[in-house]
């Protein structure tokens, strides 16, 4: 226990340093905005919204917002970030996934390799995953689903010898976390442990199917029925149908309806960058050092039990879905497949005591410069990060069809200004935005929380003056502007709408609806 508490502290500590030396980041990819979304959905004490008034004002990416208005994606990160809303701020509940999946690596890494390697390989691996990482700072998913995947596949390791009821619990409560998250991904995952595990006890006859069934199957049904259960509710409170999530009916209607084009994530690229981009995704540098030395310690290894073959196997059957992947997107993150880390850990750490206990010197002094290269590692990378946050600040994703960093900024500028004449005057502001031609249509300005017409700041499209007049005459008292975004580079040009004289009034001077423009 005590060891346990220590690796939480740590993983905090790291989490929270950060955050004292720079700041809290800012949402500023489009899905953070829907999770975001979801998560004021549940702290409103509801699964979805209503579709709200002239909802084309309202369009935009990854959120429904007719018949329903929701975020696209699966509950459990807005469930997530609901609950570090409840504790102060959305990224406190990203944070108290993080911790409980340092602890739970911990456990995994226990199931095949002693304590005190288990302990120092969590201290080394996981800040990659948490605090040096994207993951732990921003909204848009990893760690939920990271602990989904942990939970499950140590739930499987502990039960490979002998069946027990408590691991199976905790695999069913893996299982039940990523299909709250990513359920095909999930299904990827765990489909090769679950079928070795099932077909290990299945072959010893009905003894071993009875003990696999009462010890196993039955206890991991639980958590997963449970979370099973929720996931359907939540897909018939939005679309009507328990087996038609959000995300399905938002790909098959019409709601792309604001200016990005069709294909937009679409294109095959040829086979060899297929296979780079895959490798990318899934295991960038220091990853690749560390898949690469597991495997020649696999490689070397005389004691390959099954467990141990199942272990590539899993990493081979998650790099051949995301390289197939590749003939659909241009972009893989790493959070798409966060469960990858703790599986590429463990082999990492399974081969490092392989060598350490191997009889030849020569294996011996390989684990020994494994160690110092990895310690060196992660020594470079925690130098970096605290000394330039936008090696891991959210508000700094950039490629080449976007720069996230310049885009957040001016919103939230603008935002914090309206905040404050929402404070002083007591009018919702409601900003029209429209946009030049060549804009750039990832950096989206319309995002809304759960109650759209009771929020101080309210952000629409600028479908011309007499829609506009349509929805402005729905509004309760506020004050109105409006926002052309030129350049994404550059703030935007920001006027206030006189339309509504009488809201007007309700300003003592001129000065009270000026706004600063840098």
């Amino acid at each position: 226990m005590f060891l346990y508490v220590l690796l939480s502290l740590y993983t905090f500590a790291g989490l929270a340093s950060f955050v004292l030396l720079h700041e809290y980041p800012i949402p500023v990819v489009h899905d953070e905005f829907a999770y975001l979304l979801t998560a004021d959905t549940f702290l409103q004490g509801r699964l979805t919204n209503p579709p709200p008034p002239l909802d084309d004002f309202f369009a935009t990416f990854h959120v429904v917002t007719s018949p329903f208005y929701n975020g696209k994606y699966p509950p459990g990160q807005g469930l997530q970030l609901a609950l570090g809303h409840i504790l102060g701020h959305p990224l406190h509940g990203v944070w108290i996934t993080a911790i409980i999946w340092t602890c739970t690596l911990y456990w995994l890494f226990k199931s095949m390799v002693p304590k005190t390697t288990a302990f120092w390989g969590v201290v080394l691996f996981s800040p990659f995953f948490t605090f040096l990482s994207y993951h732990g700072y921003s909204y848009w998913g990893g760690t939920m689903f990271a602990l989904g995947g942990t939970l499950a596949l140590g739930g499987v390791l502990y039960c490979w010898d002998r069946v027990s009821v408590y691991p199976a619990i905790l695999c069913g409560l893996g299982l039940g976390i990523m299909q709250m998250t990513r359920p095909l991904e999930g299904l990827i995952f765990c489909i090769i442990p679950l079928l070795a595990l099932s077909a290990k006890h299945i072959r010893k006859g009905i003894p071993g199917i009875r003990v696999w069934a009462v010890k196993f199957c039955i206890p991991m049904a639980f958590p997963l029925v449970i979370g099973l259960g929720f996931h359907l509710l939540y897909n018939w409170a939005n679309t009507g149908h328990p087996l038609q999530l959000p995300y399905m009916f938002y790909s098959s209607a019409d709601v792309m309806r604001f200016g990005a084009p069709d294909d937009m994530f679409a294109g095959s690229l040829p086979f060899f960058h297929r296979l780079i981009h895959a490798w990318e995704g899934i295991a960038p540098f220091p990853w690749s050092f560390v898949v690469i030395m597991g495997l020649f310690s696999f490689l070397v290894s005389r004691n390959r039990t099954g467990s141990f073959w199942m272990l590539p196997a899993m990493m081979g059957a998650v790099f051949i879905v995301v390289w197939a992947s590749q003939s659909f997107s241009r972009t893989v993150w790493p959070h798409y497949v966060a469960t990858w880390f703790a599986l590429i850990g463990l082999l990492a750490m399974l081969g490092w005591q392989i060598l350490k206990e191997a009889p030849s010197k020569v294996m011996k002094s390989i684990s020994v410069v494994f160690g110092v290269i990895l310690l060196a590692v992660f020594c470079f990378h925690f130098y970096k990060a605290y000394n330039n946050a936008e090696v891991i600040n959210a508000k700094t994703y950039t490629g080449p069809h976007w720069n996230y960093s310049l885009f957040g900024e001016h919103r939230q500028h603008i935002k914090n200004q309206l905040l404050e004449l929402h404070e002083k005057t007591g009018l919702n502001q409601v900003v029209f935005v429209s946009y030049a031609p060549d804009h750039n249509y990832h950096d989206e300005w319309i995002y809304n929380r759960a109650d759209i017409f009771n929020s101080p700041v309210i952000w629409a499209r600028d479908l011309g003056y007499e829609k506009n007049q349509e929805l402005l005459a729905l509004l309760p008292p506020h004050q109105a502007w409006s926002i052309y975004v030129e350049s994404d580079q550059d703030p935007p040009v920001i006027n206030p709408v006189t339309a509504v004289e009488t809201n007007m009034d309700r300003f003592d001077s001129e000065d009270d609806i000026k706004i600063n423009k840098q």
